[in-house]
């Protein structure tokens, strides 16, 4: 969709150039016209002048052809855009679906797979090596979050980085032409 809508405003700058070029053949042709000896038939100008006039009211019914398909191909593609993002989010909301399904099974089996929990003389047992987990846990998830928030902000950086870089080489290659 993209190539079409990129064809379809390359069609619509010829045909506005196109306009612009017959109506200054009119122009030409009146000035033209004036300037000729009164012998040549006022019937054969007008004539001329019609037939430029009918061409130029055809161009600008292909112009105005031409805005109406590229409007229907955006409303067209801002549809397909949409459809994708809902198909995205119906997908993405059955992935946090399934994550908080499996979620805790998953902490609680884990929990009592470690070795910090004994079954002495039919009593539970902490260790008292316990905290490490917690130690190691809490903080390794606050950085994960960190991360997550600010990876936006590193990434809306990084493309202002590379689009610098690129302005200057292309400021550079100017240079050079």
């Amino acid at each position: 969709m993209n190539e079409l809508s990129r064809h379809g405003d390359h069609v619509t700058e010829v045909l506005e150039a196109t306009i612009g070029t017959f109506l200054k053949i009119q122009e030409q042709q009146r000035r033209v016209y004036d300037c000729l000896p009164a012998e040549i038939s006022k019937t054969y100008q007008e004539q001329a002048q019609e037939y430029v006039s009918f061409q130029l009211l055809m161009i600008q019914n292909l112009l105005l052809r031409s805005k109406a398909s590229y409007e229907r191909l955006k409303t067209e593609t801002t549809a397909a855009f949409n459809r994708i993002t809902q198909r995205d989010s119906s997908v993405m909301k059955s992935i946090s679906i399934l994550t908080m399904v499996f979620l805790p099974a998953t902490f609680i089996s884990t929990m009592f797979s470690m070795p910090f929990f004994q079954d002495d003389d039919d009593q539970w047992k902490v260790s008292v090596d316990f905290w490490i987990y917690w130690a190691v846990s809490v903080p390794l998830t606050f950085v994960i979050f960190v991360i997550w928030a600010l990876f936006p902000y590193a990434l809306d950086a990084w493309k202002a980085f590379k689009a610098k870089a690129l302005r200057g080489k292309r400021y550079e290659m100017q240079q050079l032409v």
